[in-house]
Formats: structure tokens, C-alpha cells, sequence
């Protein structure tokens, strides 16, 4: 079976050119994403630990819309926050950002996605040390009591 899924923002989503999405207030997104005939959001959220999960749960159900996924893009492009980086301290917080997302992809039952949030590059180090680095980072989160 086929979804269609659209991005979703809170308010503070910077304007971004290369990506089609409703920032807003929740409720009016999920409303306008249902009257666009789609199936389904993909939560873009700055901050998961902050985030209003059950008004989003709430508008969902009233619109019978499901989540695909929650995306993680925004903590790379607004906070710096990427689990592949020199920085230890920088690693460490994006894990525990990453780990919230992932309780709330299991809430929804839904895919974290990890897109940019894996980048960039360390420069200095060869593409296979960095692929190693986030293959490394996976295989930690998918042991069942890394993602509580």
C-alpha cells in the first residue's frame, strides 16, 4: 500500500525553498494537511523533548491522519546537533535528542528519520571512517534499551 505523506512545522521552522510543508500550529496543519488529501505528517520538530506530542496525537485522531515519520533534519540545520562530529559533547546531546525522537516514532508508531542529522562529514577523516562512525551509532540505538 501507498501513503502520501506531507511535511509538517511548528511556527519557528525557518523558510526553507527546497521542501514543500505547512508551518503553523499543529491543529491548522494537520487540518489543511487532511483537506490536501494526504494520508499522512512527517513531523519536522526543533526540540522533541519539548515538543506537544498529545495536541498532535489529538488533531491526528480528529482527522484520521497517521504519522510516517519524525524528521530530524531540523537539529542539524538550526542547533548544530549531528550524532557524526569531532565533538564528543556534540554526539552526546544528539543522542539523547535522537532518543526522544525515537520514543515518540514508537508512540506513533512511525519512522525516525535520520536525514542530515548524520552530517557532515569529518573532513580530515577518510568517507569509510565516517560510514563506520554511523553505522557504529545505529547498531547502539537499535539495542532495545538504547531508544528508552
Amino acid at each position: 500500500m501507498i501513503k502520501t505523506s506531507l511535511f509538517i512545522a511548528t511556527p519557528d521552522m525557518p523558510d526553507v525553498d527546497y521542501v514543500h510543508l505547512y508551518k503553523g500550529e499543529i491543529e491548522d496543519n494537520i487540518r489543511k494537511t487532511a483537506e490536501a488529501g494526504f494520508d499522512a505528517v512527517e513531523l519536522i520538530t526543533p526540540n522533541p523533548d519539548e515538543f506537544e506530542w498529545d495536541r498532535l496525537e489529538k488533531a491526528l485522531n480528529e482527522h484520521q491522519l497517521t504519522m510516517s515519520s519524525i524528521n530530524s533534519g531540523r537539529l542539524y540545520s538550526q542547533y548544530g546537533v549531528t550524532l557524526i562530529h569531532e565533538k564528543k559533547e556534540i554526539q552526546e546531546k544528539a543522542v539523547l535528542k535522537f532518543q526522544s525522537m525515537i520514543r515518540a516514532a514508537a508512540r506513533f508508531n512511525c519512522f525516525a528519520n535520520i536525514g542530515i542529522f548524520r552530517e557532515p562529514a569529518i573532513s580530515h577523516k577518510p568517507v569509510a571512517y565516517t560510514r563506520d562512525m554511523f553505522v557504529d551509532i545505529l547498531n547502539w540505538f537499535s539495542k532495545p534499551s538504547r531508544a528508552d
